[in-house]
């Protein structure tokens, strides 16, 4: 389904039968009212009330005849769950299946007649079921960026029903599993008992402690969402929360307090599992009496080199470009000195303390260095061509992953192989291995043109695995024709659109700026001050066309645009809905393949190789940003009858023409200016036109410009 605009997606899922649901840009839930009641006859109406920004859900259950095996692999791996009990209830057959941003998965499945399915327990450990009065998100949804995209689209894949082993299992499940740990209560919480059921619920999810309160107030949204019949209001939800873990903090810290009273006198027994062996005796010290003194500014110096904590750009982070935010530091602050206090010394003292901590952070002012790429386990200068190891640093555009240059990737070889020719299989190698580095120095972004179904789609996930948090992916346009579009791409190695809208651009200059500038760039930001900043994101465009401009024809954006083609998809390849994850056991051979391609990048003088297809393809783009004025003549939009009497005005010809241009994506004539051509330059070009002269038209008798023996066709 890629490839259709938003409304044509909507369409496509009316046509399934499919209640869709309008979601707030880059959130989960309905922002309607009362949608879990919705029923295919308020189709139509929905379809009125959704935004083109906004994200959209599926209403699950019988209303839209699916129900969604919900596999998450965000805390632990749902996929390994997934297998095992394929291995116990039999494999699943193949059907309609969506990759969520996190990497999950959804599988979609018919709703089994005869029985009843609400929103159950999790049949396994990160595997839940979506059914009655619960939804899905589905494309073209984005959560910042990172896309819920169909690896089998409902458009061209069949519906599967659900094996009955698996109905069976499904029907047998009782209760709701939360934070991994069971939790006995009814399937449904009906109204007129929400409030305190929702509220055990909340006191058992916060008292595991697994979860930052980010994270836990999110699995007590989802459990209202999935046994609340209909759901508590967010607000209403927000307060149980709130309210709980206000409880659960004064809770924590009066268990430690009973935990000090067992505290033993002896000065080389540890204090609690947590307390640091090391390091304790400069910030906190208990004399022959049992009095004890808490040294701030020591514990802080000794907390952030133990931490090994820097400052970025104003923001905390780990030496692995962890981000360490209140939340994290007052959670790391009380597992070392929780238990150190009472009499309600605790909580004042830890909130003093993560306002004090950053400003005591050594803060980092250097830039990044192009000639840098940083791993996990190793970081390597490659001016010369070659790795050249160095001393590990922190580096904001860390690649979050060990770099193995023995490790191997046959799959994705073959799947290059079959994707690109040879040629364009070394470009894209070059390009995937000069992202790794904070340089512009190619001086091109990378366009990748397919007609559909050979495989280009693949790149994208691996893309976002390898750069995880130094890749954004949006739209081409946010960047070049909206104005606060540069300033996501701060840190950014990575700028993919996997979509391209192959509609014209009607404005060029920032994004040729950010393929090519060595220095800073302006950003603007709402609500805060314009400020300059080094920016590197290399773009990285996918689609069914190349990029083209209505007004920039300048050998500038021609130079900027390096295009490659895929092959047509190979007959014989069979269809593997598991590929992606194939590809993904390989991610290390992979990163290894990418430095090579970055070696070749630097002994091929700092160019990306540019192949007899890429050179013939730049050639056509040239040339179809040439000659449009003769194209909308010929196109019979004007027929010259030298006819004295017939005319048509300057005005209605510029009009018709820019029209012309932007209905069929093309440039205007050079010199010709946007709003007003130049009656001058008409003639010059078609001498037809030369015949010119003042008249004076219509009730006012102005005086206008007009072409005498043309008329204007409709």
């Amino acid at each position: 389904m890629k490839g259709l605009k938003f409304h044509e997606c909507l369409e496509v899922y009316h046509e399934l039968g499919w209640v869709t649901l309008p979601i707030k840009a880059n959130a989960k839930m309905p922002y309607i009212k009362g949608w879990q009641s919705k029923t295919s006859d308020d189709n139509e109406y929905l379809k009125t009330v959704f935004k083109e920004t906004d994200n959209v859900g599926v209403l699950t259950g019988k209303v839209s005849g699916i129900m969604v095996i919900d596999v998450d692999v965000k805390r632990t791996d749902g996929m390994k769950t997934l297998s095992d009990l394929e291995q116990e209830y039999g494999e699943l057959p193949h059907t309609v299946k969506a990759k969520t941003p996190s990497g999950g998965v959804h599988l979609y499945f018919k709703y089994p007649q005869g029985i009843t399915l609400v929103n159950k327990c999790p049949v396994g450990e990160s595997i839940d079921i979506q059914a009655d009065g619960s939804q899905c998100v589905i494309y073209p949804s984005n959560i910042f960026g990172k896309y819920y995209e169909w690896e089998n689209d409902p458009k061209s894949t069949a519906i599967a029903d659900l094996p009955q082993p698996w109905v069976d299992l499904l029907t047998k499940q009782k209760g709701l599993t939360v934070a991994g740990k069971r939790f006995t209560m009814p399937t449904i919480i009906a109204d007129g008992n929400r409030n305190i059921k929702l509220t055990q619920v909340a006191g058992h999810i916060i008292g595991t402690r697994k979860f930052t309160k980010s994270e836990a107030l999110d699995e007590l949204s989802r459990a209202n969402h999935k046994i609340c019949n209909p759901p508590l209001d967010d607000e209403e939800v927000l307060t149980i929360f709130d309210s709980i873990w206000s409880t659960q903090e004064k809770t924590t810290m009066n268990e430690y307090m009973e935990k000090l009273n067992t505290i033993v006198e002896r000065k080389d027994e540890p204090i609690i599992e947590h307390t640091p062996s090391t390091g304790i005796e400069s910030w906190y010290v208990v004399d022959e009496k049992g009095k004890s003194q808490f040294h701030d500014e020591q514990f802080i110096t000794w907390f952030v080199k133990d931490k090994n904590l820097v400052k970025y750009d104003g923001i905390v982070y780990t030496q692995d470009r962890q981000l360490v935010d209140d939340d994290v530091l007052g959670e790391w602050i009380v597992r070392c000195i929780g238990t150190l206090f009472i009499n309600g010394t605790l909580q004042p003292l830890v909130s003093k303390l993560v306002k004090l901590v950053p400003l005591y952070v050594p803060k980092l002012s250097q830039s990044e260095n192009v000639h840098e790429v940083h791993f996990k386990n190793k970081s390597f200068n490659v001016k010369s061509g070659e790795l050249k190891e160095i001393k590990k640093k922190f580096s904001i555009t860390l690649i979050p992953h060990d770099y193995n240059p023995d490790a191997k990737c046959p799959t994705w070889d073959k799947f290059i192989s079959e994707l690109f020719s040879e040629e364009d299989a070394r470009t894209f190698q070059q390009y995937m291995g000069y992202c790794l580095t904070p340089s512009t120095r190619a001086q091109v972004g990378l366009f990748i043109c397919g007609k559909g179904g050979e495989g280009k789609s693949r790149i994208t996930p691996i893309m976002h695995s390898i750069f995880e948090g130094t890749v954004h992916a949006a739209k081409l346009k946010t960047v070049a024709e909206y104005q606060f579009g540069l300033a996501a791409l701060q840190h950014k190695l990575v700028f993919l659109d996997d979509d391209m809208d192959m509609n014209a651009f009607t404005q060029t200059d920032k994004l040729k700026e950010l393929i090519t500038t060595e220095t800073t760039m302006e950003i603007n930001q709402k609500n805060k001050a314009i400020k300059n900043v080094k920016l590197y994101a290399r773009v990285l465009g996918i689609g069914n066309g190349f990029p083209k401009s209505i007004y920039d024809t300048t050998d500038g954006w021609n130079r900027r645009i390096h295009p490659i083609v895929t092959k047509p998809k190979p007959l014989d390849r069979p269809v593997d809905p598991n590929f992606s994850d194939k590809l993904m056991l390989e991610l290390d051979g992979i990163i290894a393949w990418a430095v090579r391609g970055l070696l070749d990048f630097i002994n091929n003088g700092q160019k990306i190789y540019t192949s007899e297809s890429t050179a013939e393809i730049k050639k056509a783009l040239v040339a179809n940003n040439g000659d449009s004025l003769t194209d909308f003549i010929e196109s019979g939009a004007i027929t010259f009858t030298n006819n004295p009497e017939d005319y048509v005005t300057h005005k209605e010809f510029s009009h018709a023409y820019n029209e012309y241009c932007f209905e069929n994506d093309m440039a205007i004539n050079k010199g010709i200016p946007t709003r007003m051509v130049q009656y001058r330059q008409l003639a010059e070009h078609e001498p037809k036109l030369a015949n010119t002269l003042s008249k004076r038209i219509g009730e006012n008798k102005k005086a206008a410009k007009v072409y005498i023996g043309v008329v204007l066709n409709d």
